[in-house]
């Protein structure tokens, strides 16, 4: 009698547990991250902050979530290619990424035809939406960057770098960049000495380089998405103009790390987020052995916000798009947070970081 009360147990645990499985719903996301090319370091982080997700949200039990990557190349034809395939080859409804796609917009069109939703962990949403009603399934847990860029002007001023020379190539980020450098200068007693678009892709500055130092400049703001360019130019200003400082975006965080910009960031100044949860680093370090940088952090709160609307009972990409809109969410990146009207996050602080933060706290 026992034996047959425990079998019964056994067989009513496992009828439930099947069941249970079976109703446990699956969803592939498609994830377009750059990882080769320009990007990478952005990229890899995304990649590896969105697995780190998936398997906390998996382990949970109420859905379950599979990753489609593809790598964009850090390239605007590399990034339709990748999104074409996730989207009408893999038909996956939802897509993390791309990276850097205010860069690389051209596969919007290709998402806003399929209905597909996008939420991006690496891009400007101002730079991709003049209005609210313009590509209503995109969002982006990025950074704001004008807060960002703000930052930095008013960072520079007090620090007594007040001759600025705005340095900035064709990418619409760094364009937009250079807009709201001139439009904070105005407001920090920053005089802009002048400033200057060039290529993607050059790399000689010299001329450049010389004029900002005949002319006085305390520090050159260079605003390139292009590794080439980067390298090239903080090399020139060590040989031409050591003395002037070097003003840069959060990049420069990853390039820290990067052996190709070993000795090439000294008198730099930058500004960074403040920081992730310290939860999540400490998670994001025992499953990579490194700490978190970059967008990791807004790449793993991309998917669990879309994992709450899931939870929550959404399923088409409109639904979902409802459901981040109108909810406040818990983010690893920012704390509790609210989309805004166009789908980006207005939340977040910035810290001063650079060898002239070492020099001058």
């Amino acid at each position: 009698m026992r034996r047959t009360l425990t079998l019964f147990l056994v067989s009513v645990m496992l009828f439930a547990a099947d069941r249970s499985a079976a109703q446990t719903k699956s969803f592939t996301i498609g994830a377009a991250f750059g990882l080769t090319g320009d990007a990478a370091t952005f990229g890899r982080e995304e990649l590896n902050g969105a697995r780190l997700a998936v398997d906390e949200i998996n382990a949970q039990g109420k859905i379950h979530l599979a990753l489609k990557v593809e790598d964009t190349t850090s390239t605007g034809l590399g990034t339709v290619t990748a999104v074409k395939k996730l989207v009408e080859v893999d038909g996956v409804k939802i897509v993390l990424g791309p990276t850097w796609l205010d860069t690389f917009q051209g596969c919007l069109p290709i998402t806003e035809k399929r209905g597909t939703l996008v939420i991006s962990p690496s891009a400007s949403i101002p730079i991709i939406k003049d209005s609210p009603s313009k590509y209503p399934l995109v969002f982006s847990t990025y950074f704001n960057f004008q807060r960002e860029v703000s930052a930095l002007v008013e960072k520079a001023s007090q620090l007594g770098l007040r001759e600025i020379v705005v340095l900035f190539d064709q990418d619409p980020y760094f364009v937009e960049m250079r807009r709201v450098a001139v439009e904070s200068a105005s407001r920090s007693s920053v005089d802009i000495v002048f400033d200057q678009e060039f290529s993607s892709g050059e790399t000689d500055f010299r001329s450049l380089i010389l004029q900002a130092r005949r002319r006085g400049a305390t520090a050159i703001l260079f605003a390139s998405a292009n590794q080439a360019s980067i390298v090239a130019f903080l090399k020139q200003r060590q040989q031409l103009a050591p003395l002037i400082s070097v003003l840069g975006s959060h990049d420069f965080e990853g390039y820290e790390t990067d052996s190709t910009f070993s000795g090439l960031l000294k008198n730099s100044l930058y500004m960074a987020p403040e920081g992730a949860a310290e939860l999540f680093r400490k998670k994001y370090q025992d499953k990579y052995s490194a700490p978190p940088i970059m967008t990791a952090p807004n790449s793993f709160d991309a998917v669990t916000f879309v994992a709450a609307a899931l939870i929550g009972g959404a399923e088409s990409p409109e639904q979902i798009a409802t459901y981040v809109r109108q909810h406040e969410h818990d983010s690893v990146s920012f704390g509790k947070v609210r989309f805004s009207a166009f789908g980006g996050i207005e939340n977040g602080n910035f810290m001063a970081r650079g060898s002239l933060i070492d020099k001058k706290p």
